[in-house]
């Protein structure tokens, strides 16, 4: 079973072998939140540049990812929206200086 809803993706498996490599058809980048079984779990990138996780054997595994902006892309939205507006504001006041309304 799998389902993706908006940036969540939920899928249930069965692992035969401890310390099996499952990738997910997601490039890799940090900021991804995985859980198994309701339990943290790191993920890396695979040989390939899709994110992966490493998971023991079980009967049956339910895994949940997310992704979550990291801080470092947060501040670099808020640098972003910062500087166009200082940009347009630059501008309008040079237009402004060219063409003086009389």
């Amino acid at each position: 079973m799998q389902k993706k809803e908006g940036q969540n993706f939920y899928c249930e498996i069965s692992v035969l072998e401890d310390q099996t490599i499952l990738e997910f058809p997601y490039i890799y980048y940090p900021g991804y939140i995985i859980t198994v079984n309701n339990e943290r779990v790191k993920g890396f990138e695979s040989p390939n540049g899709f994110l992966a996780i490493s998971v023991n054997q079980s009967n049956s595994s339910y895994i949940h990812i997310n992704y979550m902006p990291t801080y470092t892309m947060f501040i670099s939205y808020i640098l972003s929206i910062v500087t166009l507006l200082f940009f347009l504001l630059y501008n309008l006041k040079l237009i402004h200086k060219r063409h003086p309304e009389n």
